[in-house]
């Protein structure tokens, strides 16, 4: 029986500043979130992955430069959860050797953490002596890398084995850059799913447990400037959702669980057609999450501040059922409750939390609770 809920509410943004992992306790009977103490504050949360079964969290510090460096990227942390005072403490720290580790997932054996690196936008220019004489010069952007890291039997991080660097396509001014923003893997384990925005494409890949090498399987292009941010998987059906953050449609694939092709099967928009509010701003979705039974999921939206709820049918198939305000400005994470009787939207332009009720068919109502934070990006719960 559960004795004790915890929420673990990652802060984030895009300034530097005292930001950290804070520790709320959870009342599953009200959706009440009491805070307790807030731990790490020099980190931005990029994302979290939970295993709640060795209560332990790992964080991505979503930044370009090591502490007391210029550059040389972010950091990883593994850090375990005391079950009874809900206390945090750090297992260890791993630099992640790329410019803004923007999500973390650990597979389903346990010995390895993925994690992607959205890189920076700008660029730099060198000058280059030529072997014959002469001068020329050189375009150098930042990294975009998938990064393997082993993890140790206790948890703890351990090093990178392997890295997938996936290229701009420079000049080309809608693609330059490649912006990998998100990984997760499928409900066997065995495939795992990278969203870039960078490129407008979708990559799937597995882990080769033998060499300890990440193996590209095959790539998805989305159409040209939707920027595809994160995805979820169905929990039965070899599909799988994915949002765009600079489109808001959302966007189902196929997917071979053994050869990890991908093959697009059908797009649902979100608002009407519209990509942009009255007032000329890009309306954004930001976070996805999915009903454990598939019958429905949510869709947080930027700039239109709302909450978009997606009924899905026995083969996958989308319906927009719902739009509703996140009581909040710049929802972007979302959450459900471990029972998932409530959906929490995480609004970091406002510094709320607000909490709604799921109906059994998947629509929400504002409970009318909403808890203060600090940039509240990403939450996860931890039950004892």
């Amino acid at each position: 029986m559960v004795s004790k809920i915890y929420a673990l509410v990652g802060g984030w943004d895009f300034k530097p500043r005292d930001l950290g992992l804070s520790v709320y306790r959870y009342n599953s009977e009200d959706a009440a979130l009491d805070y307790m103490d807030t731990y790490f504050p020099e980190v931005c949360v990029g994302q979290q992955f939970l295993d709640n079964e060795r209560r332990m969290v790992y964080i991505t510090n979503e930044c370009d430069s090591l502490p007391g460096k210029i550059g040389g990227g972010g950091s990883v942390l593994a850090i375990e959860i005391d079950g009874e005072s809900g206390k945090l403490s750090l297992l260890n720290r791993k630099a992640s050797l790329a410019v803004k580790p923007s999500y973390v997932w650990v597979d389903k054996t346990k010995r390895y953490a993925l994690v992607p690196h959205h890189g920076g936008r700008g660029h730099v220019t060198k000058i280059l002596r030529k072997a014959g004489g002469g001068l020329t010069s050189e375009t150098l952007f930042d990294d975009a890398a998938l990064v393997l890291f082993r993890l140790e039997a206790d948890g703890s991080l351990g090093e990178p084995c392997d890295a997938l660097i996936t290229p701009g396509k420079f000049p080309n001014p809608v693609h330059a850059l490649s912006h990998q923003h998100s990984v997760v893997g499928d409900p066997s384990g065995s495939i795992f799913i990278v969203c870039d925005k960078g490129t407008d494409e979708i990559y799937s890949l597995r882990i080769d447990y033998k060499t300890e090498k990440l193996v590209l399987l095959d790539t998805a292009a989305s159409e040209t400037g939707n920027a595809p941010r994160y995805s979820v998987f169905h929990p039965v059906l070899p599909v799988f959702y994915s949002n765009n953050e600079t489109n808001p449609v959302l966007s189902a694939y196929h997917y071979d669980k053994d050869s990890g092709v991908l093959t697009p099967s059908g797009e649902l928009p979100l608002t009407a057609g519209k990509r942009k509010t009255e007032d000329g701003k890009t309306i954004m979705p930001s976070d996805i999450v999915i009903e454990h039974g598939g019958r429905f999921l949510f869709v947080s939206l930027r700039d239109t501040e709302t909450i978009a709820v997606v009924a899905l049918d026995g083969a996958g198939n989308m319906e927009l059922r719902q739009t509703v305000n996140c009581e909040g400005k710049n929802p972007r994470g979302l959450t459900l409750s471990p029972d998932e009787q409530y959906l929490f939207s995480l609004n970091v332009g406002s510094d709320n939390i607000s909490a709604f009720v799921v109906a059994e068919d998947g629509t929400l109502s504002f409970t009318g609770k909403m808890t203060k934070a600090l940039c509240p990006g990403t939450m996860k719960f931890v039950t004892v």
